[in-house]
C-alpha cells in the first residue's frame, strides 16, 4: 500500500487498484501520457508548480518505502470451498479495504456492496434472479449497495 505523499511509478505486470484518499490530490509530474504531451495546467491541476509538488515527501525513497509499504495478507477465513484474505484492512486505512477471495468450490454468495470485484485468474459466472454474465480473467464488475436486496 503506497501512502499519500510517496512519489511512485508503476510498471508492466502490475494489477493497480487506486483509491484517492480525501487528503490526496493527483499531480502528474510526467511530461507524457502515451503519445500526448501533458500541459502544465493538467500536470499541476492549475496550481503553482511548487505548491503542487509539495504534495510529495521526497524524503521517502528507496528500500525504506518498500519496507513500510509492504503488507502481509491476513487469512480471515479458509474452508474447503473458499479462502478469504485481507490484503488491506480498515486497520491499515480508514477509507477502504481490499480482500482477495480464492474460490475452491463452485460458488460464492457475494457480500453486499458497494464493492468492485476483479477476476485475477480463472473464469466463472455472476448470477442473480434476473441476471447472468460469464466472467473471466481481466473482467471486473461493480456490486452496488442495493444488490443485497436482490435474492
Amino acid at each position: 500500500m503506497i501512502n499519500a505523499g510517496v512519489a511512485h511509478a508503476i510498471g508492466a505486470g502490475c494489477t493497480i487498484l487506486e483509491i484517492q484518499e480525501p487528503t490526496d490530490f493527483t499531480v502528474q509530474p510526467e511530461y507524457w501520457c502515451g503519445d500526448q504531451i501533458i500541459s502544465d495546467q493538467e500536470r499541476y491541476m492549475g496550481l503553482d508548480k511548487r505548491v503542487a509538488m509539495s504534495a510529495f515527501n521526497f524524503d521517502l525513497v528507496g528500500e525504506s518505502v518498500i519496507k513500510n509499504s509492504a503488507l502481509t495478507p491476513r487469512v480471515e477465513m479458509e474452508s474447503a470451498a473458499l479462502k478469504k484474505e485481507n490484503l488491506i484492512s480498515y486497520d491499515d486505512t480508514t477509507y477502504f479495504a481490499l480482500n482477495r477471495y480464492s474460490l475452491k468450490g463452485d460458488s460464492l454468495p457475494l457480500p453486499y456492496g458497494p464493492s468492485v470485484w476483479i477476476v485475477l485468474s480463472g473464469a466463472g459466472r455472476i448470477a442473480g434472479d434476473y441476471y447472468r454474465k460469464e466472467i473471466k480473467q481481466g473482467d471486473y464488475f461493480y456490486l452496488p449497495f442495493a444488490a443485497h436486496l436482490v435474492r
